[in-house]
């Protein structure tokens, strides 16, 4: 491994974000008393509700406001599997449906189980940036 040097950040104060993955109700309680954010999960085409994706929200929103929280300073990423065999069409569509219907704006998307090299998996995300730009 060549040398590296990497100068250190500003460190994060009063610490660094934390992100908790929750689907139960104890887990979304968690993220609503406690975390900076939240990380949903869906697996596209197998599993995406959005339904649920909305009401898990306005769960944490109203357990965020029974904490004395504003519920805007809980972030969420949306992490975006893809079964293999799944159109980038398909994928961009479901990120432009989650956008619209529950607000989260940040995704990040897992291709491995769809494909098969970096190469491929750099080609599927130039892809899908550019087909969930063009709206």
């Amino acid at each position: 491994m060549p040398l590296h040097h990497s100068p250190l950040k500003p460190a994060r104060r009063p610490r660094p974000p934390f992100y908790l993955g929750a689907m139960s109700e104890r887990a979304l309680r968690r993220v609503a008393e406690r975390g900076d954010g939240w990380l949903p999960l869906v697996v596209v085409p197998s599993y995406v509700d959005v339904d649920g994706l909305v009401n898990q929200r306005a769960a944490i929103e109203l357990w965020a406001r029974e904490a004395g929280r504003d519920p805007s300073a809980i972030d969420a990423v949306l992490r975006v599997n893809i079964d293999a065999g799944t159109s980038t069409q398909q994928v961009a569509d479901t990120i432009k449906t989650v956008h619209e219907r529950t607000g989260i704006d940040h995704f990040m998307v897992d291709s491995m189980y769809a494909v098969h090299s970096v190469d491929e998996s750099l080609a599927v995300a130039t892809e899908l940036i550019a087909l969930v730009d063009k709206g």
